[in-house]
């Protein structure tokens, strides 16, 4: 049996369509963002989006370059986020389109308390990079648990190439940019897991979250606001860690484990009144 992805073969693209509309639309809010952020003033050649040239035509319309890494990102997060709300059958909505002095902190979406950061391309590489060290040799944290990986080539498609925890990017070879002074980790597409793996492991986190939802309808009202909002903030976080551990990967001991925390949390706030 043939397995996608993991060293075995390069998993199914999935394609996402992104309409004209959209296009200029992140067209527009890239090149606020560039200028609002002063990516172009930026010493390091990784800060200024590694693109030279002056501009490029999108759709009939003229980009400057300083904004299109800006852009093809938004394409990427625009692309999955519209597949995740149509597989887990969630109302669709836009992308984060705010202005952060200190940008995402490596988050670009959020689903069930898991951290997403995506990665998009404007063509086949070979390759996928994400930087590991600073032009100063300092290293740079992997933002959110997991990372997703796609590729736009300014068509009315975005292919959705797979996706890995970060866990695992961790442990991918490190190479120098031949571009700038900063280092990457580099993964192939057979490094990576399908997306249909993505929408299980969101659709468990799905249905534990609505379960205990269920559960908590029944609580005490005095103090059913107080356990849910614990219980969501405190657990969120290492349930997260769970599913990024690499050793872990029956669901049911996942499940176990996840409703176990909640009925801990349970009883220790109703002996502490």
């Amino acid at each position: 049996m043939v397995i996608e992805g993991k060293g075995e073969v390069p998993p199914i693209p999935v394609a996402v369509p992104i309409d004209k509309s959209e296009c200029e639309l992140i067209r527009t809010e890239a090149i606020r963002r560039s200028e609002y952020r002063c990516y172009q003033g930026r010493s390091d050649v990784w800060g200024r989006g590694l693109i030279r040239g002056e501009a490029v035509e999108i759709f009939g319309k003229e980009m400057p370059l300083s904004a299109l890494p800006i852009a093809i990102g938004m394409v990427g997060e625009q692309a999955i986020t519209r597949y995740t709300c149509r597989g887990l059958k969630l109302p669709e909505r836009g992308i984060d389109l705010l202005l952060k002095p200190t940008g995402d902190r490596g988050t670009d979406l959020e689903l069930y308390a898991l951290k997403i950061q995506v990665k998009c391309r404007k063509r086949d590489y070979g390759a996928h990079y994400i930087r590991c060290k600073n032009d100063r040799g300092r290293d740079v944290p992997l933002g959110g648990h997991l990372h997703v990986f796609c590729q736009w080539e300014f068509t009315p498609t975005v292919m959705l190439i797979g996706w890995e925890w970060n866990r695992k990017i961790s442990r991918w070879t490190k190479d120098k940019s031949p571009v700038g002074k900063h280092w990457n980790y580099v993964g192939k597409d057979e490094d990576l897991l399908p997306m249909t793996r993505l929408l299980t492991e969101l659709r468990a986190r799905k249905d534990s979250l609505g379960w205990h939802s269920s559960v908590i309808q029944v609580q005490n009202p005095n103090w059913r606001t107080r356990l849910s909002a614990t219980f969501q903030t405190t657990c969120s976080w290492d349930y997260g860690l769970l599913q990024n551990d690499e050793n872990t990967e029956s669901r049911f001991s996942e499940r176990v484990l996840w409703d176990s925390m909640y009925w801990i949390f349970c009883i220790h706030l109703v002996r502490s009144g």
